[in-house]
């Protein structure tokens, strides 16, 4: 940026001092030519004159030219800003769904066991994690909400609102993950349990926080790194 700035700024110096030239030696030819008292001593006057007015054009040229370089900068900062909280948020989300998709993966194992070998001390605890496991559904999906925010607000700040379309899919994939999780904890049969347990630990249910990473997260930091 300090190059583009360096260049641009000996451009102006440069286009001035030539037209200033140009000016200097048409005006000393056209008074010459037409026999004009102190032709030298005119044409250096008019020359003043003409740079004290295309010094001013200058100024103006390079003042708007630095506040587009400070807007173009202040943009990338706000971008860079907003691109960290919308990560910053999504990390609480992914280690929320990470720990949610293991614990289901073993609520799966010992369901599976419970159906096989109907054993009353198994059955208890399978019921006891899948409550504490269910219960954390509100969490993640505030979790989700605080990213989905954050994203939001960073579109905005980056005129790429058409994003946000696609991040609504995403959200109602999220709820309906936080559904099937109500559905496991609510539904009266074990197999039933176990139907929504397995979605839940299958595709696209267990991959949405690797979607978001890949399709949102990596897609920001290759914004803020231009």
């Amino acid at each position: 940026m300090k190059n583009d700035l360096k260049i641009f700024l000996i451009d102006t110096v440069g286009w001035i001092v030539s037209i200033c030239v140009i000016v200097f030696f048409f005006t000393l030819w056209l008074f010459s030519f037409n026999d004009v008292e102190n032709a030298l001593k005119e044409s250096w006057s008019i020359t003043f004159s003409a740079l004290a007015a295309f010094t001013t054009i200058g100024a103006a040229i390079i003042a708007a030219y630095l506040f587009n370089d400070w807007k173009e900068q202040q943009k990338h900062q706000n971008s860079l800003q907003f691109g960290l909280d919308v990560y910053s948020n999504f990390k609480y989300f992914d280690e929320s769904y990470r720990n949610l998709n293991s614990e289901l993966n073993f609520l799966k194992f010992l369901l599976l066991q419970v159906l096989d070998e109907n054993d009353e001390n198994l059955r208890n605890k399978f019921f006891n994690d899948l409550k504490a496991v269910t219960a954390k559904k509100t969490e993640l999906l505030n979790y989700f909400s605080t990213f989905h925010d954050s994203y939001i607000n960073y579109c905005i700040v980056t005129n790429q609102l058409s994003l946000i379309k696609d991040l609504n899919e995403t959200r109602e994939t999220v709820l309906t993950v936080y559904d099937a999780l109500t559905q496991a904890e609510f539904d009266h049969t074990l197999e039933h349990k176990l139907e929504y347990i397995e979605f839940l630990v299958s595709h696209p249910g267990k991959d949405v926080h690797t979607y978001i990473y890949n399709y949102y997260i990596k897609s920001i930091f290759m914004k803020v790194a231009l």
